[in-house]
């Protein structure tokens, strides 16, 4: 969703800064427009999301963007791949959140072994694709709820 502003001084004009101190927690809703402090200033951010583990992820949300979430897919590429990955491992493009954690997870762990077996470097993609191809037989087989 995209949302145009006439005057970019209107967002301003409506701020508010919470006077927070150390120990301080802001919790708000993830719809509510914000933004942060400068990067100068030490903070930790910690976002929660909570989802039911039958909740369905289908393949479209997860493509559907804006130009920031698409830069962002750009940046982050392999994590994003990741995340794709666990609909071709499943072979559907809707599944159970907590399927599609599970595979993500295993994905990741995985890559991550066969990264440190080859001296720390990244698979190229034709590795990754083997490694997202038998991870599926696996998942056809019966492993991780699959079958």
């Amino acid at each position: 969703m995209t949302i145009a502003v006439a005057d970019p001084n209107l967002l301003e004009g409506l701020a508010h800064t919470p006077t927070l101190g150390p120990g301080d927690c802001l919790v708000m809703r993830n719809d509510v427009f914000h933004r942060t402090q400068d990067k100068e200033t030490d903070r930790l951010a910690i976002s929660f999301r909570v989802f039911g583990s039958t909740t369905v992820v289908s393949r479209q949300a997860l493509m559907d963007m804006g130009s920031a979430k698409f830069n962002n897919m750009a940046r982050v590429r392999p994590a994003f791949a990741r995340r794709f990955a666990a609909f071709q491992i499943a072979g559907c493009d809707q599944i159970s959140n907590v399927l599609y954690d599970t595979l993500h997870d295993e994905l990741t762990k995985r890559e991550y072994n066969l990264q440190l077996a080859g001296g720390g470097t990244e698979l190229d993609d034709t590795d990754f694709e083997q490694l997202i191809y038998e991870l599926a037989q696996e998942y056809r087989g019966g492993a991780f709820g699959g079958g």
